[in-house]
């Protein structure tokens, strides 16, 4: 699936999922804004306010259906239930108040919890919240830096992090050879 193949798809998916919603709890709620902008190596998708989704199309490739029947169902329910203003997903002044309290210990919310789970279920989504998609396209390797002790020879592959470190004069040494003989240098 192309990349425009899968935002019409996406598209139309939030329009039936929120459709199907406002049917059922018989509400009219204004539709959420649909971005594909996202681009988090270990995030699929996100609702941000219940007023936007944003979906991730770095995972397109290999996973667009998975995250058009999962990933689009997950966030418009998580859009409905801030538009809704459900206590799982919204807080309310009196919670602001309460945490201070001496008496009462703050509450968390529980965004994935039977509250969700049983509006997942009224799309006929599935009710886990984590992915298992691939996330080839983001799979980068690390480039690795030779460098060796001047004093033994003894060889490091170092991270790109430490190699700008010592190029801006950050000095390294070898435990063994110590601080006089042991200096790490490019090799």
């Amino acid at each position: 699936m192309t990349n425009y193949e899968f935002t019409k798809a996406a598209i139309a998916k939030v329009d039936e999922s929120w459709a199907a919603l406002e049917r059922h709890f018989n509400k009219k709620l204004a539709k959420p804004k649909v971005t594909f902008d996202l681009r988090s190596k270990s995030c699929a998708g996100q609702a941000i306010g219940g007023h936007t989704i944003r979906l991730n199309l770095g995972y397109v490739r290999e996973s667009a259906q998975t995250m058009v029947s999962r990933t689009v169902p997950h966030e418009v329910v998580h859009c409905w239930l801030v538009a809704t203003r459900d206590p799982s997903h919204v807080r309310d002044n009196m919670f602001y108040v309460d945490q201070f309290s001496v008496r009462r210990r703050r509450q968390k919310r529980d965004v994935h919890g039977s509250t969700f789970q049983n509006t997942m279920r009224i799309l006929g989504a599935d009710t886990s919240r984590c992915h298992s998609m691939g996330k080839s396209d983001f799979a980068k390797e690390r480039k690795t830096w030779n460098y060796a002790c001047s004093g033994c020879g003894h060889v490091y592959q170092l991270s790109t992090v430490i190699h700008n470190k010592m190029m801006r004069g950050q000095r390294r040494y070898h435990p063994a050879c110590g601080a006089v003989n042991g200096q790490i240098v490019r090799a």
